[in-house]
């Protein structure tokens, strides 16, 4: 390899192209250049810009392909530069002086990019050591145990170097695992009471059952290998796969180096239309001379060139920034902007706001290719720049124009970049069907896997782990098993995701209740959600709403998803009481008072009864929905008679409305004016009819919605859950498909909330931000009463 000695000119020239550069505001590492001939080029760029790599034969194949490309013409390597500190640049021995000011510009703009873009911020700034300790250390594994044998092996790694998570280094995906000494000894939550009711209030063997069911979850949460499904492939074999020293020191390299480039693949058209963009400011106003310029644009016409179906990074890129500094200069941007729909007004459309520059920059920081593409390609540059969706068209056997709408050109760039344009591959078992075989499950976005490469993916991962190794995936909507023992693929039918539910709480006091008598029960692996909101005085009010979501999840919980059985032995292990008990008023003793005797105990099914059929419920019969709501009789039988126990808690009762994701379908039991809503393809509705004198009067048409609003008599209730021992709750079931979303919510929100403005807000907000959303909302208008919001998404796979 033949380096020239760095001129005096091309110093010269350096400086004044960075201190231009300077001037305009760039901030880089000081760059350091390197002369070389074409094919000492070719050999750098070879080994990915470094000068020295490990050995493998991949490197002199791609020597060979970029060197017959130049001697054919059909590619030339202006400049290299490498994301260090200082950072490394090399140009092109023989080039004009004009090609390398333009190089040497767009060096500085790289080096800028590389310093301040976030997603370079976690990169090794001494790379070249760390490439070239990678090299020694394979080199001393190649004398000990032979070339062939490590260069295969590093044929396997590089076969599996894009199963990264090139995220990991941004984001926390798990919580840190707790030390033992940090767990307190008893967690299971405990309602106040006095000393004499605890028993009653906090009964010892619920607590005991509570506590067991934790020490199960937490015992199958270990057994659970990996513990959530683990995106970095390569870093979970490093840890559990079989490997020899030497072995697993090479994936360590090869993964090592494949984190290093990944921003680089993350950012490649905002860094190359930044680059672009400074190398055309700084040669155009600053650097050139009049003779230079025709020169320069010969050169710059190449770098920008485009042609049908292909994606020139340089060109996007460029004209993006283009467009962010325009638009932020004449103040196209902000709600005013985004609600004109006059094209006209909108080209015209000038507020001199002149903050172009500041704005680029701040994107240059916080932005990769995704963000900056999903912000940034609007409707008006889609139309500017002529883009359109290209597909392959097996009628004519070539590549067409496919569609020139804007969210179909959009859609496709964004999928065609997601994950760097490949698939996403997670660990979802190392001990698959206790065999100790490894599962892996591809994230299917919309993209089948190629099954060719899947395959020889698979073959190689065997490999690695030493043991058959499984991926589940989705083949034309259908889920598939691919399987491989010995180098032997075989593939059978499966369900790739089955239909859960995913949801996300959260609860406020609003702005004028100093307490909180709402309360809310999220549980996902029981398919569950509800919502509760108290009455009945401070105490009264959140004693009563606890205790319903907490009775309702106990009993589902301990369904464990069999509800028929659990049906049955609820049914046959009811007891009739027969006995009259003495009227006893309550004392402030030691013993427990009974129940006045005028209260009528509630009727208990009998085995094999026929259940009769509601004007409401939308099928015949479900052993889940017939569950819930003897769960909710029993649940208001247990408040009523805490409230006659407990002389302060008198008259409390408390709304629900529940929702079960079981078997495709919802089943909704409901008591009181808290409410359900069900949002499907673009449009809300409400399941849950309000249980108020309000909704009453509105339904028979006595009142009109002006004098509903503004009545005194609004927030009174007309069936709740344990203010009468015996309740009957209104029950619902309707059939439910991936991407059905529920909003759940007590009246502190749907007060404030038309149904019309909820429906909006649903369709363009993120739904694990919904609660919040929603709660701030409700409480920038008023907040006079508690605010609860539950949302649920009904999906194949975790949102």
């Amino acid at each position: 390899m033949s380096i020239k000695r760095f001129p005096a000119y091309l110093r010269d020239m350096q400086e004044e192209v960075e201190g231009y550069a300077k001037n305009f505001g760039l901030d880089f590492f000081p760059i350091l250049y390197e002369v070389l001939d074409y094919k000492t080029m070719n050999e750098v760029a070879a080994y990915g810009g470094f000068p020295t790599r490990y050995p493998h034969w991949r490197f002199g194949m791609d020597y060979e392909q970029l060197s017959k490309s130049y001697e054919w013409g059909l590619s030339k390597i202006y400049e290299m530069v490498i994301n260090t500190n200082p950072a490394y640049a090399y140009l092109l021995e023989g080039n004009s002086l004009v090609d390398q000011k333009l190089v040497m510009a767009h060096v500085c703009a790289h080096v800028d990019f590389f310093k301040n873009n976030y997603y370079f911020s976690k990169t090794n700034r001494k790379m070249i050591d760390g490439m070239a300790n990678h090299a020694a250390q394979v080199r001393r594994h190649m004398e000990r145990h032979g070339q062939d044998v490590v260069e295969d092996f590093i044929d396997v790694c590089l076969s599996l170097e894009n199963l990264i998570d090139p995220m990991s280094a941004y984001i926390q995906r798990s919580r840190e695992a707790k030390g033992d000494d940090d767990d307190p000894e008893d967690d299971v939550p405990r309602l106040r009471a006095k000393q004499y009711m605890d028993k009653f209030i906090n009964p010892p063997e619920y607590l005991e059952a509570q506590k067991k069911k934790k020490d199960d979850e937490a015992k199958k949460a270990k057994r659970r290998f990996p513990e959530h499904p683990q995106r970095d492939v390569l870093a979970f074999l490093i840890e559990h796969a079989p490997l020899d020293h030497w072995q697993r020191d090479v994936l360590e390299i090869v993964r090592d180096e494949a984190y290093y480039f990944a921003p680089q693949a993350m950012t490649k058209i905002m860094n190359e239309g930044w680059a672009t963009y400074w190398h055309s400011r700084i040669l155009t106003e600053k650097a050139l001379t009049a003779a230079e310029i025709v020169d320069y644009a010969d050169a710059n016409a190449g770098v920008l060139a485009t042609s049908p179906g292909r994606l020139n990074p340089y060109k996007l890129g460029v004209e993006l920034f283009r467009s962010i500094e325009e638009r932020w200069n004449k103040g196209q941007y902000g709600k005013e902007w985004d609600e004109c729909d006059s094209m006209e007004q909108k080209r015209n459309w000038d507020r001199r706001t002149g903050t172009g520059r500041s704005r680029i920059f701040e994107v240059r920081k916080l932005y990769n290719d995704i963000t900056f593409i999903d912000e940034f390609f609007t409707l008006e540059f889609c139309i500017e720049q002529k883009f359109y969706a290209f597909g392959f068209s097996e009628r004519s056997g070539n590549w067409e124009i496919m569609s020139r709408e804007f969210k179909k050109v959009k859609d496709q760039m964004l999928k065609m970049l997601t994950n760097r344009g490949q698939p996403v591959i997670v660990v979802e078992d190392g001990n698959f069907e206790n065999k100790s075989e490894l599962l892996l499950r591809h994230i299917h976005e919309g993209v089948d896997l190629d099954l060719g490469q899947a395959k020889d993916t698979l073959r190689a991962l065997a490999k690695v782990w030493t043991r058959p190794v499984n991926i589940l995936t989705k083949v034309e909507g259908k889920g598939k098993l691919l399987r491989c023992e010995d180098g032997n693929l075989t593939e059978r039918s499966a369900e790739y995701w089955p239909m859960r539910l995913w949801a996300w709480g959260q609860s406020d006091p609003g702005r004028k209740r100093e307490r909180n008598e709402d309360s809310y029960l999220v549980d996902t692996e029981t398919g569950v959600m509800a919502v509760a909101d108290g009455m009945g005085g401070h105490q009264g009010g959140a004693t009563a709403s606890r205790m319903a979501v907490e009775h309702l999840g106990r009993e589902l919980a301990q369904a464990r998803g069999n509800f028929e059985k659990a049906l049955a032995t609820q049914i046959q292990g009811s007891m009739r009481v027969t006995e009259e008990m003495e009227a006893v008023e309550p004392m402030d003793s030691g013993a427990a008072p009974t129940i006045p005797k005028f209260f009528p105990v509630a009727p208990t099914p009998t085995v094999g009864f026929e259940p009769t059929l509601r004007a409401n419920e939308m099928h015949t019969f479900s052993p889940a929905l017939e569950l819930m709501r003897g769960v909710v009789r029993r649940a208001s039988t247990e408040i009523f008679e805490a409230a006659w126990i407990k002389p302060e808690l008198r008259g409390m009762g408390t709304t629900l409305t529940a929702v079960l994701v079981h078997q495709g379908r919802a089943h909704l039991v409901h008591a009181g004016d808290s409410r359900c809503y069900m949002f499907r393809d673009g449009q809300l509705r409400q399941l849950s009819d309000d249980h108020s004198w309000i909704a009453e009067q509105l339904r028979s048409g006595s009142i009109s919605e002006a004098e509903a609003k503004s009545s005194k008599f609004r927030h009174v209730i007309t069936k709740s859950i344990g203010f009468e021992r015996d309740i009957e709750a209104d029950t619902k079931s309707v059939p439910v498909s991936a991407g059905d979303c529920f909003v759940l919510c007590s009246d502190g929100m749907s007060n404030y909330v038309e149904h019309g403005e909820l429906e909006r807000i649903v369709a363009m907000t993120w739904y694990r931000k919904l609660p919040a959303t929603l709660i701030e909302l409700a409480n920038s208008r008023g907040g006079d009463d508690n605010i609860t919001v539950v949302v649920g998404l009904v999906a194949n796979a975790p949102p």
